[in-house]
């Protein structure tokens, strides 16, 4: 795909597959603009590109694309946890800031393994909080 802009797109299925492009073979962007696209599903994969094989971006900007999963299911969308999306890019931020210093006084490289162990255990705990309570209002819409 070259020169393209693909932007606000949406597949809503239980396995959806790219929001902006689908492809079975490798992808290469050049010169493009994906964003805002989204995937709706249990299974789906892929927010802007979903492909079984490499894929390359150049010159492009892929922003703001994302699967869906609590929404697929009639729910509203939950983004609650401890690493939720702010919350990472803060640490991040932090471990960066922190990490050149830490370089700079010191020559070592701890600040972004910590974050990195930070985001890794958040990310699982927000997971795990986000798909219990799926599981919770799917239960009270059934019972």
């Amino acid at each position: 795909m070259e020169n393209s802009d693909v932007n606000n797109n949406f597949t809503a299925a239980g396995n959806s597959l790219g929001g902006a492009l689908f492809a079975q073979g490798r992808v290469t962007i050049v010169g493009s603009t994906v964003t805002n696209n989204r995937t709706l599903g249990l299974a789906s994969r892929g927010g802007a590109v979903a492909s079984n094989a490499e894929i390359t971006v150049q010159d492009s900007t892929v922003t703001g694309n994302f699967t869906m999963v609590g929404g697929a299911l009639g729910l509203h969308q939950d983004f609650r946890g401890p690493m939720a999306k702010p919350h990472r890019m803060a640490v991040l931020t932090a471990a960066c800031v922190l990490g050149a210093i830490e370089v700079a006084l010191a020559g070592t490289g701890h600040a972004l393994t910590v974050a990195l162990a930070v985001i890794s255990a958040g990310a699982l705990i927000t997971c795990v909080t986000r798909t219990l309570a799926i599981a919770k209002r799917l239960r009270e819409l059934h019972s």
